[in-house]
Parts: C-alpha cells; sequence; structure tokens
C-alpha cells in the first residue's frame, strides 16, 4: 500500500519515539494477509512499527484480517483521519489515489470513508493542483485553503511564494494567501494612487488592494514616508533629465516640458495625479482653478504676503 504522506513533522516524530521509549506500544498493528503466510502488510500503524523499531523493540502486537485492497486503503485512511495524523493535502492526494485506483465517484467515496461528498470534493480539487508541484513545495503547505488560494496566483507568484516558504519552512496562512491572490494591484501602485491620503488610510488600501498583511503594509508605509524604497532610492522627485530632454517625438514629455516653464514642477506633479489632461489648454486651465481655489481658500494677511513675494 502507498504511503500519501509527504510532510514531515520532526516534533510529532520526536514524541511518539519519547512515548514509546517510556511507555512502550499499547495499542496493537492492524494487519491483513499476504500471499506469503509469514508476512503481513501493515494497514495502520507504519509509523509505530518505524519508531517502535528505532527505540529497539523487535516484536509487536498485531491483529491480522481479511481484507480486501478498497477495505484497506479506507480502513487506513479513516483510522489515520480520526487521529489527524495527515495533513489536509495529504488526505486529498489519499483520496484522489483511491478514485483513480479503485474507479470511484466521489459520492461513493465519501460514504466509504464516512465523509460528505462537498468535503471529498475540496480534497479532490485540491489534490489535482498539489500533485504536480516539486516535493519540496508540498511540504510546506498543509491546508486546502492555502492550495486553493495558491492556485489562483500567476505560476511566477506561485514560484516566488513557494520557493521562500521552502528555504524558510514555513507558508503563510490561507487567510494570508486568500488576500494575496485577491490584490488587485502592485505596492507601489497603492502608495503612488493614495500617496496624499493619511498613512492609516494608506494602510488599509495596502491591504486590500495590494494583499498585504497589516505587519508588511506598516513597515512598507514607513519606508515610503521616509523614501527608502528600491524605486525611490533611484529618483528623488521627478526627473529633469526627462523633462529638459525628453524623447524625440514623445508629444506627452515635450507638452510637460512646456509646461513646466510656466508652472512650479510640483504643481504639476500633483494634479497629475489627481487631474490629468492631455492637452496644454486643459492643463491651464487646471492650474488656473487650483492657483484660484487656493488663494480664495488662504487667509487674507498670508494672501497679500504672497502677492508681494510673487508681483
Amino acid at each position: 500500500m502507498e504511503d500519501m504522506r509527504f510532510g514531515e513533522d520532526v516534533v510529532d516524530d520526536d514524541e511518539l519515539l519519547k512515548s514509546i521509549q517510556e511507555h512502550g506500544i499499547k495499542d496493537a498493528l492492524t494487519c491483513r494477509y499476504t500471499d506469503d503466510p509469514d508476512i503481513y502488510e501493515i494497514i495502520d500503524g507504519r509509523r509505530r512499527f518505524k519508531w517502535g523499531q528505532i527505540a529497539g523493540y523487535r516484536e509487536f502486537r498485531i491483529t491480522v484480517e481479511e481484507m480486501t485492497d478498497l477495505e484497506a486503503y479506507s480502513i487506513a485512511f479513516i483510522k489515520n483521519n480520526q487521529r489527524k495524523s495527515m495533513s489536509e493535502l495529504e488526505e486529498a492526494m489519499w483520496l484522489k489515489l483511491m478514485l483513480t485506483k479503485f474507479g470511484l465517484n466521489q459520492s461513493s467515496l465519501g460514504k466509504l470513508v464516512s465523509k460528505s461528498q462537498g468535503w471529498v470534493s475540496q480534497r479532490v480539487g485540491a489534490a489535482d493542483f498539489v500533485r504536480d508541484l516539486p516535493v519540496e513545495h508540498r511540504k510546506v503547505m498543509k491546508t486546502e485553503r492555502q492550495a486553493r488560494a495558491i492556485k489562483k496566483m500567476t505560476e511566477e507568484k506561485q514560484k516566488e511564494l513557494l520557493d521562500a516558504a521552502a528555504i524558510t519552512g514555513s507558508l503563510a496562512s490561507g487567510r494570508e494567501l486568500e488576500r494575496l491572490a485577491s490584490a488587485s494591484k502592485e505596492p507601489r501602485e497603492v502608495l503612488e494612487k493614495w500617496r496624499y491620503q493619511d498613512d492609516e488610510f494608506i494602510l488599509h488600501m495596502l491591504q486590500e488592494e495590494a494583499g498585504l498583511t497589516v505587519s508588511d503594509a506598516a513597515v512598507m508605509v514607513k519606508n515610503f514616508r521616509l523614501k527608502k524604497l528600491p524605486w525611490q532610492k533611484r529618483s528623488k522627485g521627478i526627473d529633469m533629465s526627462e523633462v529638459t530632454h525628453p524623447p524625440d517625438g514623445d508629444p506627452k514629455a515635450e507638452m510637460y516640458k512646456k509646461l513646466s516653464e510656466w508652472y512650479p514642477l510640483n504643481l504639476l506633479d500633483s494634479l497629475g495625479m489627481v487631474a490629468p489632461a492631455l492637452s496644454i489648454p486643459t492643463w491651464q486651465n487646471n492650474c488656473r482653478r487650483f492657483i484660484r481655489l487656493l488663494l480664495e481658500r488662504t487667509p487674507v494677511n498670508v494672501k497679500d504676503l504672497l502677492m508681494e513675494e510673487f508681483m
């Protein structure tokens, strides 16, 4: 019988070995007959057998039963599921094997293992995705929810996440992965779009639109304000070489160059974020409207100082 467990749990293995050394093996191994009368196949208890041998045991209590292959697989699955000794994805792989090996449908398989058809369907859906992954990627995934979330991502994003998890030995929770899978924007897009909002608002939008966790979003907002993000280090503000020496035939750059002769670059940059325009007259109208509103809302004494400064 194939063993569908591909994960490793060093803590559980150490605890089992310690228990065997201190208390012995209390439960008998469940076995079935084989064609050789001197050999039995272990259906339930393979880990106890393995770690019992490591602990020095050479004899084991067993119960031997007559059973078909289908009965053997069903019994082994049920007992492991009851003990929660398999991850959700190991269960998924086991169920998928049974469907293929015995030509069952999900409804009949559910009855065999005492589960609903819906429960079986969710597990099998995860197995279809997981079985094609490299072993090192399978080992870091534990839940069907994690598999479903990663499945929605691009292949590039899947590989990036799973490669990192294989190195650290830890993968984000299903909930965090679902947030990443539903992300509609890159963090930089969110930061540039909402740069003039307060930090709390940007923090929220990084979670909603870029799928970041609270802690990751907080670090990114802090570094953004300090201009420590990689793309901020390349250029502080507007690249003047692009404004004063635009590429030949680039109408947008030529327009921006012309506007920069009349208006401050910071003003153009701000208006470009909230009211981008495609022609110089529209830009001029937007600039005049902004300046007029600014002067209307400026206290008289401050307005007089400004007029003295610039007139």
